[in-house]
């Protein structure tokens, strides 16, 4: 707010107290002399927000404490705010002992704050809104020398000594030092050594080094640090010394920081402050492929190569390395990228992905114009939070069934301008969250997606009522509903027509009850055209179609054969024990038979057989069904088809139900 008078102009700032905004405290407690004591950090949401809330945290380099000795340290993780909460805590377990030792610190970073509606921020101990804040935790010191022996001086008149005549030596208020030891590669670091306190005589440290004890960090080798050893000498009075390390340069890409421990022991009657010194070797980005480098340094906004830590990298959520020249890709390229969400790679000759285990968060993978060959999805550590895949114009000749099992959530996959020819049924399965799938520009293009229908729980044939469903072998890609027209049944609502649904990524719909009219029923179904395509602005479906599959007859069985029986002038027979399955039925059993068309032919029961008499002089299809029935009422139908024919057939009813020559 600006406002002006006659004295001058004056600014007003407005802060803005809407925003859900992330802070943590700096604690600080007492060590204690064993055991150990919580150092606790508080992270606040204010104010709350109407949605769930992550941030993570790391313990950061630049405290004084040393881990193993004044703390045990806790693994980088994450904080979840749920809707409402305002306040999460990191506890770090401090070590108690007995040493007299300045005043240690533990520094905590919170960084990479998601919320999933709405916005969230972080404000540092400043008051400055940025990317990430750290907490600075105090271990205080609780422990002291023991007090002088008296001398003669401090003896009073009755040659007693009195304690409070002794004079207990200074504590040092501050360390010797609080810069990092730290350096690029091709530089020197620089290790502090400290005495608890100020010795008497000359003091000497040897020192050597050995692997970093923290597991959350990367540990340096000889081939950065050469493995060195050697000693320091600190003067009587004295309470600093100084290491000097040269940090080897070499080509490998590695972590952007690497960690090694200087490793300390003095001579007897000195205490050190600290008896391990950790290094941080800044590799940064230096040793990454060119174009990555390039790619991060823009990315972080970074001045120099070695300078990206960690944490900068952890912020990086999209990396574009569209048409780079890249082949291969060489995974310890993509180090620390934790945060990484979107990643451009189009427009190179990729033709398979490394493993990529720091993208854990990745939503949208990109890379059209490639010559990828298989599904890249084994390379990600998370694909389970996939969203957007997109493999245009790449080498994908065939895709086995489980080829998105892994990517639940994909919401837009790409695979036009490949050389499928099928696809393998159960693609689709588990992918219910498709809005955009495009399979156009492959040669078997426009795909067949066929709908059937499958009775559930019986054979079609078993007696009604039954459960029908629509059945997607290749697994339905969005959710639709087939249309249902039944001859000879109706539906549980009376009618001759239903519907049955599927649900994107199923591969079966709900079942649909039907009931037979009398005798055997055929059910057939209707698929619904493609939605309209809204490619820019909405669902999008591009080269597959949706293909009914034959009609569905229930309540009986087909016997005698796929064929139409012929009939010329002659009777069929059927004994009756050919036509019902051992164990279908039990004790006394009722046939009875139906013609559809009685006016080409008559079918009844007699002397223990089916028998069809075809009409004199007439000619056409028809079909036969016989039913039999137990004295339990259990039933079942039997039926075939049956061509009476006006000239002598090619082969007559024998040839074709007991396939002798004539």
């Amino acid at each position: 707010v600006v406002v002006s008078t006659a004295m001058g102009v004056g600014t007003g700032t407005i802060i803005d107290d809407d925003t859900p905004t992330l802070t943590i405290d700096s604690p600080s407690v007492a060590e204690g002399n064993s055991g150990t004591t919580d150092l606790t950090f508080t992270v606040t949401l204010s104010p709350a927000a109407a949605s769930r809330v992550d941030v993570n945290y790391i313990r950061n380099v630049g405290g004084t404490a040393e881990e193993g000795t004044d703390f045990t340290d806790v693994p980088s993780a994450s904080l979840e705010f749920a809707a409402g909460e305002t306040s999460k805590t990191i506890t770090v377990p401090v070590r108690g002992d007995s040493v007299v030792e300045p005043d240690e610190t533990v520094h905590m970073l919170i960084y990479n704050a998601l919320i999933s509606t709405g916005t969230v921020r972080i404000r540092g101990a400043d008051g400055i809104i940025a990317a990430n804040a750290t907490g600075v935790g105090t271990i205080t010191n609780d422990d002291f020398p023991d007090p002088p022996e008296p001398t003669d001086e401090d003896e009073d008149e009755d040659g007693t000594s009195d304690p409070e005549d002794a004079q207990l030596p200074d504590v040092p208020e501050t360390a010797c030092s609080t810069v990092p030891a730290e350096a690029p590669e091709g530089g020197t670091a620089t290790a502090v050594v400290e005495l608890a306190v100020a010795a008497g005589r000359l003091t000497t440290v040897r020192w050597h080094i050995a692997p970093d004890a923290d597991p959350a960090t990367a540990d340096a080798d000889a081939g950065d640090h050469g493995g060195v050893s050697g000693e320091v000498q600190i003067g009587a009075g004295e309470r600093c010394a100084e290491i000097e390390i040269d940090i080897l340069d070499d080509d490998d890409a590695e972590p952007t920081r690497e960690w090694f421990a200087v490793v300390l022991r003095s001579s007897v009657g000195a205490q050190l402050a600290r008896s391990t010194i950790p290094v941080a070797v800044m590799e940064g980005v230096c040793d990454r492929t060119p174009v990555v480098r390039s790619a991060l340094l823009a990315a972080t906004d970074a001045a120099s190569c070695e300078a990206p830590a960690p944490a900068d990298l952890h912020l990086v959520s999209a990396l574009t390395l569209a048409e780079a020249g890249l082949d291969a890709l060489v995974a310890e390229d993509f180090g620390d990228l934790t945060g990484l969400r979107t990643l451009d790679l189009r427009g190179n000759g990729l033709t398979a992905l490394p493993a990529l285990p720091s993208l854990v968060r990745l939503e949208r993978l990109l890379l059209p114009d490639n010559a990828l060959e298989t599904v890249p999805l084994a390379a990600l550590p998370a694909p389970e939070r996939l969203r957007e895949l997109i493999l245009t114009d790449n080498a994908l000749s065939e895709l086995p069934a489980n080829a998105f099992a892994a990517a639940p959530g994909l919401r837009s996959l790409r695979l036009d301008g490949n050389r499928l020819e099928t696809l393998p049924a159960g693609l689709f399965e588990g992918s219910s969250s498709l809005r955009l799938l495009r399979l156009d520009g492959n040669p078997g293009a426009p795909f067949a997606v066929r709908v059937d229908l499958e009775r559930a729980g019986a054979e079609p044939w078993a007696s009604a009522p039954a459960m029908l469903r629509a059945v997607v072998p290749l697994g339905a890609p969005f959710e639709f509903a087939v249309g249902l027209t039944a001859e000879g049944a109706m539906f549980a609502d009376g009618g001759m027509a239903s519907e049955a649904t599927v649900a994107g990524g199923q591969t079966a719909g709900h079942a649909v009850a039907v009931d037979s009219t009398g005798g055997f029923a055929r059910v057939a179904l209707t698929v619904p055209p493609l939605p309209d395509r809204q490619c820019l602005t909405g669902p999008c479906w591009q080269g597959f179609a949706l293909e009914a599959g034959a009609p569905l007859t229930l309540f009986a069985r087909r016997v005698l054969g796929d064929e139409p029986v012929p009939l010329f002038g002659e009777d069929l027979r059927v004994a009756l024990s050919a036509l019902a399955e051992a164990g279908e039925l039990s004790g006394d059993i009722v046939w009875s038979a139906r013609s559809s068309d009685p006016s080409l032919a008559a079918a009844y029961i007699d002397g223990g057989a089916l028998h069809v008499e075809p009409a004199l002089g007439a000619e056409g299809d028809l079909r036969v069904e016989a039913t039999a029935t137990d004295a339990n009422g259990q039933t079942t139908t039997v039926y075939f088809d049956v061509r009476v024919e006006f000239h002598w057939p090619t082969r007559s009813w024998r040839e074709i139900i007991t396939g002798e020559q004539r």
